[in-house]
């Protein structure tokens, strides 16, 4: 926290200036992925016209210094900031924000209508094609849009296509050409949803349990879309036919029918095995477009980073070709898996790529009904996340010539943590090292890190 003035009403104006910066760095580097559009359209209902068409390099400092303006944003009063980073979910900057400012207010959204929040909602739901066909229904000849959001902003603020008080006759006119629209309610407005009775229960959630979640869900407690389990028999009976108990009988994992039993506290059959096996192989097959939208955009370095605790061979980590490679080093060491969906929730909020959802309904069900609170990686695996995004194209070179040439940071950092020369018990030799060769920023970065772990502030 800088020194700068400070009053009993607000941070000061050095911090407030450092907070706006980086909140705007933040979404402008990840323009390709739709977020400043998406931010125009968070910010409809709070600024005029002029504000946006004038902003012609698309900057979120321009947007930031209009609602400071309004008196939407102020120094003394943050909670527009909170509320849109949780609207356009961009959880690694809330974290990154925390770092810088501990006392970052956390509260339920209120800077934003229930409106606002539906449509958002909604346009975060639809497919690629959707968004095609909703250009075909409003666009003759069709727009080239550069995303769903411009499409968005172009049909409610410069159109009056979409409003409040035609937003449902919109949807239900999506739905009569095709477009597969989800109800959304707010926050705090959802009705409670009931599990399918129709849908078989895994072992490890009792049928006693689920009633009890469908009664009294809690806040404390997300829904969980129940897992899809095969229940025609005559599907199974004729699968089972061709399974192979010798050679097949085993989890993914390689454990066997009698090692899970010990491992278990029920007694697992035969079909038992053959579900969880075929769960499994369904799932990994769904995360296919997931996989693809990582590759596209060379994340799988950075995943690399992320996962290394979990995936101890150094050689299945360097050697994973894909994401859908590290997915499965993942569901191998039981990281992951039809059941176990906690890995990519974390990751996703952790590396800030929201993006990914609009790949995958089935993705954007997990992500809406798991708790977001990061619970997969350690602090020192979320810092080392921070301290790659925060090196410059200069400080890689540096590290690259320390370590004689790496292809990025992210590989930097896997020669690093490999060699030694970066770990946790001697962090702080590391930072000084990086000072000695200046790399200031990211030595900055792991030391608010650092003393936030050893000094954690107190509630």
């Amino acid at each position: 926290m800088s020194s700068g003035t400070r009053d009993d009403q607000g941070i000061s104006q050095d911090d407030y200036r450092i907070l706006n910066v980086k909140f705007s760095t933040w979404y402008d580097k990840r323009r390709h992925e739709g977020l400043f559009n998406r931010l125009k359209c968070t910010y409809i209902d709070l600024l005029d016209n002029a504000t946006f068409s004038n902003n012609k390099e698309k900057r979120t400092i321009v947007l930031l210094n209009a609602l400071h303006a309004a008196g939407k944003l102020s120094r003394n009063n943050l909670k527009l900031l909170h509320d849109t980073i949780t609207i356009t979910n961009q959880v690694g900057l809330r974290s990154e924000l925390e770092n810088l400012l501990p006392s970052f207010p956390y509260a339920g959204v209120s800077s934003f209508t229930q409106h606002r929040q539906r449509v958002l909602k909604f346009f975060s739901n639809l497919s690629d094609t959707d968004v095609d066909t909703i250009n075909a229904r409003f666009n003759d000849p069709i727009k080239q849009y550069s995303d769903r959001w411009d499409m968005l902003f172009d049909l409610e603020k410069s159109r009056g296509i979409i409003n409040k008080e035609k937003l449902d006759e919109f949807i239900e006119n999506l739905e009569e050409i095709g477009v597969e629209t989800t109800p959304y309610e707010p926050p705090g407005n959802a009705p409670a949803r009931a599990v399918d009775q129709t849908t078989a229960q895994t072992p490890a959630h009792s049928t006693q349990a689920s009633a009890q979640t469908t009664q009294n869900p809690g806040p404390e407690t997300p829904y969980q879309t129940p897992s899809p389990i095969l229940t025609s028999s005559l599907v199974l009976e004729q699968e089972l036919s061709d399974f192979e108990p010798c050679d097949e009988l085993k989890q993914p994992n390689g454990f066997s029918i009698e090692e899970e039993r010990m491992a278990d506290s029920f007694s697992l059959t035969p079909i038992d095995i053959f579900l969880r096996y075929r769960m499994n192989k369904e799932f990994l097959k769904s995360l296919l477009p997931v996989s693809k939208w990582y590759d596209e955009r060379n994340y799988t370095d950075q995943l690399r980073v992320m996962y290394k605790d979990k995936i101890p061979s150094v050689s299945a980590l360097r050697e994973a070709k894909s994401t859908m490679g590290l997915f499965k080093q993942l569901e191998n060491g039981g990281h992951l898996s039809a059941t176990n969906t906690k890995i990519l929730v974390d990751t996703i909020n952790v590396t800030g790529t929201h993006g990914v959802l609009g790949v995958s309904k089935h993705l954007q069900d997990i992500y809406d009904n798991t708790d977001h609170r990061v619970t997969s990686f350690s602090s020192y695996r979320q810092s080392l996340m921070q301290f790659g995004n925060s090196l410059s194209e200069s400080d890689v070179t540096k590290l690259s010539a320390l370590l004689n040439g790496s292809r990025n940071e992210w590989t930097a950092i896997l020669d690093l943590e490999e060699s030694g020369i970066l770990n946790e018990d001697e962090l702080q030799q590391f930072i000084k090292h990086l000072k000695e060769n200046g790399i200031r920023g990211g030595a900055k970065t792991l030391e608010r890190k650092r003393r936030k772990t050893n000094h954690p502030t107190k509630c």
